[in-house]
């Protein structure tokens, strides 16, 4: 620990977190970690609170939480959550929705494939057409 009780000094948090202290300071030029305390002789000082922060930002960007997701879900670690649970649900919803659809034309695609008669390449291609406008396709 520091000098001063209470306090973490750069290379220690760093350990803590698992981040370079390059990453901290583009944290803090970013606003999502806010400036540290200074010691008399100019060295960065981190408390508790700038170690959860950390930690936090740490776990929601290992679940795929952007930095600018992060800044702009609240200070507090459950709102944080939520707001990136919020989002997930959004994008997995989407992802079903493209599964769908990707099943769907590869349904299509063996019913051709097993089609004892293949009409022309022509018709092939008119039916085929139909089929992905019919799904949504482009979206």
């Amino acid at each position: 620990m520091s000098d001063m009780p209470g306090f973490f000094w750069i290379g220690e948090l760093v350990a803590l977190a698992g981040v370079s202290p390059r990453a901290i300071r583009h944290y803090h030029r970013v606003g999502v970690l806010p400036e540290s305390a200074r010691s008399p002789s100019g060295y960065r000082l981190y408390d508790c609170d700038d170690v959860d922060r950390l930690l936090a930002l740490r776990a929601l960007a290992d679940v795929g939480v952007s930095l600018k997701d992060a800044a702009h879900s609240g200070r507090d670690t459950k709102d944080r959550l939520q707001v990136a649970l919020d989002k997930a649900m959004v994008e997995r919803a989407a992802i079903e929705v493209r599964i769908s659809k990707l099943e769907a034309m590869l349904a299509h695609e063996h019913k051709f494939a097993a089609a004892p008669n293949c009409p022309s390449h022509h018709a092939r291609a008119l039916t085929r057409a139909r089929c992905v406008a019919a799904m949504g396709w482009p979206p």
